[in-house]
């Protein structure tokens, strides 16, 4: 799970305006990670809000898929990661029920859509990890928003953690960097082990293990 904060955990101002928290130096980090993984997962909050193309932009790079959750299939047919020259590495995970016509508009892109059977509005991650590692993809890398995070975290689908704080602080009206994981006393806290601290061009890049 990579997530890009301020020092006061927030991913973005009020308005939504996130560019750039981070800085040069863990960006092009994060480019070399997404060369070294199968695939990039993120939420469909992350495509409306951004419009990422979520591929890796360093020389001699390797684009890895690009998996969206969208359980109510809200991704709009303009967006850019159904636009790029390999749209068949771009996977739109919804729900069983989602619209068979904007299926097809979707697919006719050239991507894939994978129809799953939601738990409680939200698709559940075993199932679609699975099917990923059934085609090869046994490297993922989330980076999503709040909401994404806190339900991998909640599914218990993340095994590693890196977390970039920028020298920077937002305030309470900023956008938390993880939605709600439903800890009400210091006990449920999840614990992390092994924890890195590093530089990161002005940033601090904190890694862990779960």
């Amino acid at each position: 799970l990579k997530l890009a904060a301020s020092l006061d955990g927030k991913i973005a101002a009020v308005t939504g305006d996130a560019r750039w928290i981070s800085g040069e130096t863990s960006r092009r980090k994060v480019h070399e990670l997404r060369s070294q993984v199968d695939a990039i997962v993120a939420g469909v909050g992350t495509v409306l809000a951004d419009d990422p193309q979520l591929t890796c932009r360093i020389p001699d790079g390797r684009n890895p898929w690009r998996v969206i959750l969208d359980s109510r299939l809200r991704i709009p047919l303009t967006a850019k990661l159904l636009r790029q020259t390999d749209p068949e590495r771009s996977i739109i995970v919804t729900s069983d029920r989602s619209s068979p016509q904007k299926v097809r508009a979707i697919e006719s892109l050239g991507a894939q859509v994978w129809r799953l059977r939601t738990r409680r509005g939200k698709i559940p991650w075993t199932a679609f990890l699975r099917k990923l590692a059934a085609n090869g993809v046994l490297s993922v890398m989330i980076e999503g928003g709040a909401a994404t995070a806190a339900w991998a975290l909640r599914e218990r689908a993340v095994d590693k953690i890196l977390f970039f704080y920028a020298p920077m602080i937002l305030g309470g009206d900023g956008r938390v960097m993880i939605d709600a994981l439903g800890v009400k006393r210091i006990g449920q806290a999840l614990r992390v082990r092994r924890t890195g601290v590093r530089k990161s061009g002005m940033d601090t890049l904190v890694s862990a293990y779960l």
